[in-house]
């Protein structure tokens, strides 16, 4: 069984935002773009971590991963991109369906057909300097080590991917050959749930797959906890103006294509953070944009923010309590 690490934590999240570096341009921009981003150290990575794999954009979605090596340890880490804005992207989002998930050894579990072949479109895709793909990547590094340390991370969308991709790596990883065991922990912050309650159950007595939660975040209410939105207050209580009764009424749709697609939980290995409440002057949706971003995670796990979207409103408003 893993035990959460805050240290480990902020710099797996750190990771997740990296992956947002030059994002929409080519890879040529984008993996440059995230060499210098984990060389700088302020972050909290400090400099430790070097790109090894990819960037590489799967074949549906452009969802997009690359992977890193802490320098000291070996360790690597495996890290996924979120949503970013494009139609195909926020459409993956949309919870459709639901597909049984390969990954779980045996047991009857169900995830969001998206994710799953967002997961996979990305699994068959060969890093273009060392002609591997990342199973024969991790297959290969994991033979070259006496010990193998492998973390797979990432942030909203990129959270939820997360889940499917360490199934996927537990799967694997009795096929690859090293001498010293291996460790395969995730670290997802602010996912959505990615499967049906089943997969939920699964995820959850691995013991070793962390959902980080702002409670003040909407997105890990999607999609098994949609109803509960509006009467938690999250990310404040709903204004009653026009605005108000349109978001009311698009989370009734929400909740009702979620349960039309299939049941959803988030799995229960939940750490949950403390949080800053945003004045109601900044407005409804402001609050929960605000509220999800990379940097206002990394505020509320007390690391520096990242160079790499806007910062975080939250610092002027106080301290993370709760």
């Amino acid at each position: 069984m893993a035990v959460y690490n805050l240290e480990t934590a902020q710099t797996q999240l750190t990771l997740a935002a990296i992956a947002n570096a030059a994002v929409g341009q080519k890879m040529s921009v984008v993996k440059p773009a995230i060499e210098a981003e984990l060389a700088k150290t302020a972050y909290a990575t400090r400099g430790e971590w070097s790109l090894v794999w990819g960037p590489v954009v799967g074949t549906v979605d452009q969802n997009m991963l690359y992977v890193a090596r802490q320098k000291a340890t070996g360790f690597l880490s495996v890290v996924l991109r979120g949503t970013i804005y494009t139609v195909d992207s926020f459409w993956e989002d949309v919870p459709k369906s639901q597909s049984p998930c390969p990954y779980t050894q045996g047991t009857e579990t169900a995830v969001s057909s998206d994710f799953l072949e967002a997961v996979n479109g990305m699994l068959g895709v060969a890093d273009d300097i060392s002609g591997l793909t990342l199973p024969a990547f991790l297959s290969a590094a994991a033979s070259a080590a006496h010990g193998f340390n492998l973390f797979v991370t990432g942030h909203s969308q990129g959270a939820a991917l997360v889940q499917i991709l360490y199934a996927w790596a537990l799967q694997q990883a009795p096929t690859w050959s090293n001498s010293g065991g291996t460790s395969i922990i995730a670290y997802a912050s602010a996912p959505p749930s990615p499967g049906d309650p089943a997969f939920a159950a699964w995820i959850a007595a691995t013991r070793a797959s962390f959902q980080i939660i702002n409670p003040l975040d909407t997105i890990p209410y999607w999609y098994g906890r949609i109803d509960q939105l509006i009467p938690d207050k999250v990310p404040e209580a709903l204004p009653d103006t026009i605005e108000g009764a349109l978001i009311r009424d698009g989370t009734r749709l929400w909740a009702d294509q979620a349960r039309a697609a299939g049941a959803w939980q988030q799995a229960e290995t939940l750490v949950r953070l403390g949080s800053v409440q945003l004045p109601s002057t900044i407005g409804f949706v402001d609050q929960a944009k605000n509220q999800h971003t990379h940097n206002s995670y990394l505020y509320l796990m007390g690391a520096p923010q990242t160079d790499i979207g806007p910062a975080s409103l939250l610092p002027a408003y106080g301290s993370p309590t709760g």
